[in-house]
C-alpha cells in the first residue's frame, strides 16, 4: 500500500492527480490478488505518465532524455541532484518535510566516535537511498552532513564528488572540462608515494596500476580520461589531523593548486607535504601513459613544458585568500571550493562564506533526490567505463523520450 500513500500525497513530492491515485491503487489491489508481496514486482503495468508528471524529472535530469523500463523500474540517464544554487536552499514545498525529518530522533548524548547521532528507532532509511557509488540506509549520514562541526567521512566525499563529476558532464552551465578522483585513489596514491620513496623502484609505475587505471578513465563511475581534461580535482585526506583539502591539477599551466580551509601551522605543513607529493610523483604516471602528449590542453611547445622534462614536478601553488573553517567543517569546505571552481565562480569565495548554508543545501539536495528515486522507482543508468564498449544483448526494453514534457515512443 506504500504506493497508494505516496500517490495520495503523504509525501508531497509526488503531486499525483486523483486519477493517478486510483490507478496506483488498482495496481496494488491487482498485485495483492495475485499474491505479489511487493509493488516492485515486474508484472506491474508501469505507467510512464506517472514519472512524467513529477516536477523533479526535469530538475534532476539534463533535459531531453531517453529512458527505459526494466523490471518495473525507470532507468533514466544523466541524473544529478546538485543544482546551481551554491550555498543557498531555495524554499519549496518539500523543505519543511525534510526539516522535520532531520530534526527528529537525535540522541541526547551523541556517540560521535561511533558515528551515531540518531536513536535506533528513528535511524533507518527504508528503502535505502541509492547514490550510485554508495547506498545510504541510516539517517546518521544526513545528520553529519546537515549540522555544523561534524567531520564528513569518505562516504560523504565520494558521493559528493561523484555527483560533481556528473554535474560537469550534464550541466550546460559548466564549461570547464574536468574530472575528479575519490578516496580510494587518494589512499592508493599516498601508499604508492611512501613505497616509492623507500625503494625508488620504477617498476612500481606500470600501465595497469590502479592509479594508471584512474588516469585512463577507469575504476570510477562517471570518470573521464585525464587526457581529455583541462583540470583534475583531487580531494585528499590528511590523516595526521583528520583533515580534508583539495588539490586542482591544471594541465595547461602545469600546476597543482592547494585549497586548504585550515590555517594552523600543523595543518598548513602537513597539507603542503601531501600536495607536494602529488606535484612530484603524478608526472611519473602521466608521462608513462603519454597523457601530456595526448592531452590537447598540454601545449608541449609552451614555456610551461619546454622549461622542464615531462617527469619533472608540477609547480605547487598554495591558495591563501580563502574562507577559513572555525570548526570541523573541512570536508564541506573542500567540496564547496571544488563546486565554485567548476562553475567559474572562484572569485565569490569570500571570508563571509557560510558553511552551514552549504551543508543544508547539500543535505537537502541528496534527501530530495533519494526520496524521488524511491518514490518513482527510478535508478540512474550505469555510467561505468565498461558500459561504453559493452552492451547487454539480453536486455530488451522499450525506450521512451521526454521532450518538453511530452512522452514519445
Amino acid at each position: 500500500m506504500a504506493d497508494v500513500k505516496m500517490a495520495a500525497g503523504e509525501f508531497s513530492m509526488g503531486r499525483a492527480s486523483e486519477a493517478d491515485v486510483k490507478m496506483v491503487a488498482d495496481e496494488v489491489l491487482f498485485s495483492e490478488k495475485k499474491n505479489f508481496t511487493t509493488p516492485m514486482d515486474n508484472k506491474r503495468n508501469i505507467k510512464p505518465s506517472i514519472l512524467l508528471k513529477s516536477p523533479y524529472l526535469a530538475e534532476f535530469s539534463s533535459g531531453n532524455n531517453e529512458y527505459r523500463i526494466e523490471n518495473a523500474t525507470f532507468v533514466v540517464p544523466k541524473l544529478c541532484p546538485l543544482d546551481n544554487n551554491l550555498g543557498d536552499v531555495l524554499m519549496c514545498d518539500e523543505y519543511p518535510e525534510y526539516h522535520d525529518w532531520i530534526g527528529k530522533g537525535h540522541l541526547r548524548y551523541p556517540k560521535a566516535k561511533e558515528g551515531r547521532f540518531i536513536k535506533e528507532t528513528e535511524n533507518s532509511i527504508n528503502p535505502p537511498f541509492n547514490f550510485g557509488v554508495d547506498v545510504i540506509d541510516a539517517k546518521d549520514f544526513f545528520f553529519v552532513l546537515e549540522y555544523g562541526g561534524q567531520s564528513l567521512n569518505t562516504r560523504h566525499m565520494d558521493i559528493l564528488f561523484y555527483y560533481l563529476r556528473k554535474k560537469g558532464k550534464y550541466n550546460s552551465s559548466i564549461q570547464m572540462k574536468f574530472t575528479t578522483t575519490d578516496n580510494y585513489f587518494d589512499q592508493t596514491f599516498q601508499s604508492f608515494v611512501r613505497l616509492f620513496k623507500d625503494t625508488g623502484d620504477r617498476d612500481l609505475i606500470y600501465e595497469d596500476h590502479p592509479i594508471s587505471q584512474y588516469i585512463r578513465g577507469k575504476r570510477m563511475i562517471a570518470n573521464t580520461p585525464w587526457a581529455e581534461c583541462e583540470f583534475v580535482l583531487i580531494p585528499f585526506h590528511v590523516s595526521s589531523n583528520n583533515h580534508w583539502a583539495l588539490a586542482v591539477l591544471d594541465f595547461k599551466l602545469r600546476t597543482i593548486t592547494i585549497y586548504n580551509s585550515m590555517r594552523s601551522t600543523l595543518s598548513a605543513s602537513s597539507t603542503r607535504l601531501i600536495g607536494n607529493n602529488y606535484a612530484s610523483y603524478l608526472p611519473l604516471f602521466l608521462s608513462k601513459l603519454d597523457v601530456f602528449k595526448d592531452n590537447p590542453f598540454s601545449d608541449l611547445r609552451s614555456p610551461f613544458y619546454t622549461s622542464q622534462g615531462l617527469e619533472d614536478s608540477f609547480q605547487l601553488i598554495v591558495k591563501y585568500d580563502l574562507p577559513e573553517q572555525q570548526f570541523n567543517d573541512c570536508g564541506v569546505f573542500a567540496f564547496s571550493f571544488a563546486e565554485y571552481i567548476v562553475h567559474g565562480r572562484e572569485q565569490e569565495l569570500t571570508k563571509e562564506f557560510d558553511v552551514n548554508s552549504h551543508r543544508k543545501r547539500l543535505a537537502f539536495c541528496l534527501y530530495k533526490y533519494g526520496k524521488w528515486k524511491n518514490m518513482f522507482h527510478v535508478v540512474s543508468e550505469s555510467e561505468s567505463y565498461q558500459d561504453k564498449n559493452q552492451k547487454d544483448g539480453n536486455v530488451k526494453a522499450k525506450r521512451y523520450k521526454i521532450r518538453a514534457g511530452k512522452l514519445k515512443l
